[in-house]
């Protein structure tokens, strides 16, 4: 731990006061037990988004199921599976940005700031990585930190997050 004053480095967490400034550092163990019960919460609430997302999904193409008509009729068949994939692409997107909102959130006390990208049509990691981090090399960087296990293959559609370099 470092005192917020003097920017003592190497304090213990049971100190009560610096040792070269005398500023009261118990305050600091406080704000530290605050912030991890805060990520907690964030945590709960946006698994508790993921299932109420995932129960209206499933209730929805049961019920989509379940009231056809005639399910001879392959045109409504075909219409209602193109309709259950967009939906299951909608829902897949939604859980990707609770989980990029859930980090954000838990991760507003640090310095490291995210830029976040939503991939378009013709483009690639290279030219992601030329336009926010100004070296189209450091593709393997973006790639790593969301994840992508086959930089030559992206999805349309997917958002990235990509770290800023600190100024």
């Amino acid at each position: 731990m470092n005192c917020p004053v003097c920017q003592l480095e190497g304090i213990t967490a049971d100190t009560i006061t610096c040792p070269q400034c005398g500023s009261n550092l118990e305050i600091l163990s406080q704000i530290k037990i605050l912030k991890s019960r805060n990520n907690k919460k964030n945590n709960l609430i946006a698994i508790a988004a993921v299932v109420i997302i995932c129960l209206a999904a499933g209730w929805l193409v049961s019920w989509m199921l379940h009231t056809q008509p005639d399910p001879r009729q392959t045109d409504e068949a075909v219409h209602l599976a193109a309709e259950n994939q967009a939906l299951k692409d909608t829902l897949s997107k939604m859980a990707e940005r609770i989980l990029i909102l859930q980090e954000a959130a838990s991760s507003e006390s640090t310095e490291t700031a995210y830029i976040e990208h939503m991939i378009k049509e013709g483009e690639n990691l290279w030219m992601i990585a030329q336009k926010y981090l100004g070296d189209g090399s450091l593709y393997l960087q973006i790639a790593r930190e969301n994840s992508i296990a086959d930089p030559s293959v992206i999805e349309k559609g997917k958002i990235l997050r990509i770290k800023k370099e600190n100024q």
